[in-house]
């Protein structure tokens, strides 16, 4: 899997030709479609079958995303219409689609891998408005959702992706989403005061099924140690681990 958004976030060359705030001023789902479509041939060539896009934070106008030019759009129909398309050009072209990042960085102002961002927006306004696009996603059958650095202090004091109330119920339940939840990188210098092994317990019983260390093996071997450990420990039920393996495997076999 890659980060292959388009714009500032893009690892490899080629498509797409088009950040997402590019998508958004030329307002044409066909655009759209076709840059997932070319991003999903480029990324098939060098062997990746996971794109970690679309991103369907809201586009606020004082959001990071929108700063940054990583968003479609400052309402969820043009971002549903815009990354929804972008999400089906990949699976198009052979290649997995992952929204980011539940339940929406559309209130955070600085760049998420830098701060724990805390949004402070209502709950209804956060189900009315940020989580419409993920309730999209998971209708359209987009198969992985990443779950954000951010804190709700309208649902959770603690990061979403350590949250079991988001990254379970709130993900699983109100938004119906049925496939593969992973976290943001949990080696981000945000989370600096954190080791591994606490990060990948928290995030396990929160609900997520992936987790992403994206900057060393190390952390990442660190992490599963712990998840044995406290398995074979009787402290993390080895239930909570074959939920999400299914939920793997059942990707798994989607991927070509």
């Amino acid at each position: 899997m890659i980060d292959q958004e388009g714009g500032l976030v893009k690892r490899l060359a080629g498509a797409p030709d088009h950040s997402p705030a590019e998508l958004a001023r030329i307002g044409s789902v066909d655009v759209a479609r076709s840059d997932g479509v070319a991003t999903a041939r480029s990324l098939r060539d060098v062997g990746v079958n996971v794109d970690l896009a679309p991103v369907l934070d809201i586009g606020r106008a004082d959001s990071s995303v929108r700063k940054l030019g990583r968003s479609y759009g400052s309402t969820p129909a043009r971002v549903e219409a815009l990354g929804g398309a972008f999400a089906d050009g990949l699976a198009a072209g052979g290649v997995l689609a992952c929204a980011k990042h539940f339940p929406g960085l559309g209130g955070a102002t600085v760049d998420e891998d830098l701060k724990l961002n805390r949004i402070t927006l209502p709950l209804d306004t956060l189900r009315a408005v940020d989580e419409a696009p993920f309730r999209d996603a998971a209708t359209r059958g987009i198969p992985l959702v990443m779950v954000s650095t951010g804190v709700y202090p309208a649902l959770s004091s603690v990061a979403a992706m350590f949250s079991p109330r988001i990254a379970g119920t709130e993900l699983r339940r109100t938004v119906g989403f049925r496939g593969v939840a992973l976290t943001d990188d949990l080696e981000v210098p945000a989370l600096a005061d954190r080791s591994a092994e606490r990060n990948a317990l928290d995030a396990t019983r929160a609900g997520n099924d992936l987790l992403l260390f994206a900057q060393s093996d190390a952390a990442a071997v660190r992490g599963a140690g712990a998840l044995v450990r406290a398995v074979t420990a009787g402290a993390l039920p080895r239930a909570t681990l074959d939920v999400g393996t299914s939920r793997v495997l059942a990707l798994r076999d989607r991927v070509r």
